[in-house]
């Protein structure tokens, strides 16, 4: 017969250590901690820039947002270069559908598209942050001119759910509006 003196009775030896509930508490508040000293460090390093040189920072972000707004900007272009011909505007209506609740006729559309030619002059290439911003660079270029009018085009860019709206104030008073829908042409309006 065997000797079962080394059996503990058939349960499972206990462990010492910590529980599950207290490690999964534990890592918990390492991961806050961690989080709360990355911001604090980040945003102490991002005051630090701001501080040690304002408008190099101003350049840096200017430059970061002139980058994710440069491609719709050239969608704009592009659409704005399209209603500059017949057959470009023909096109454009043919594509986009959702033209179809503004004008619901292609022959409406070309004629709106006409009566646009003489006001829409094609837009620069780089897409004009300087007198978008309502900062002070804005207010003397806005000062700057004697009848009050801002001498470059002005833009605005909405983007929510896929959908972008860019409106662009033409240094004459015209005001272009456009919705995308991603790529297709949701809404023109010019005033």
């Amino acid at each position: 017969m065997v000797d079962s003196s080394w059996d503990n009775g058939g349960g499972a030896p206990k462990k010492p250590g910590l529980g599950t509930g207290t490690k999964v508490l534990l890592g918990c508040g390492v991961a806050l901690l961690l989080g709360v000293v990355t911001c604090t460090v980040g945003g102490m390093a991002l005051g630090h820039m701001i501080k040690k040189d304002p408008e190099a920072f101003e350049k840096r972000m200017e430059g970061w947002a002139k980058g994710m707004m440069q491609k719709d900007w050239e969608h704009l272009r592009a659409l704005v270069d399209q209603v500059q011909t017949e057959d470009g505007a023909r096109a454009l209506y043919r594509s986009n559908p959702d033209l179809r609740q503004g004008y619901p006729t292609e022959e409406g559309f070309l004629t709106a598209a006409r009566g646009w030619r003489t006001l829409m002059t094609p837009l620069p290439v780089e897409i004009p942050m300087e007198e978008s911003r309502h900062g002070h660079r804005g207010r003397k270029a806005r000062e700057a001119s004697p009848e009050g009018r801002v001498k470059t085009h002005s833009v605005s860019l909405n983007k929510m759910f896929g959908n972008t709206t860019i409106v662009c104030r033409y240094p004459d008073g015209l005001r272009l509006s456009v919705t995308f829908h991603g790529d297709k042409v949701g809404s023109i309006a010019v005033e």
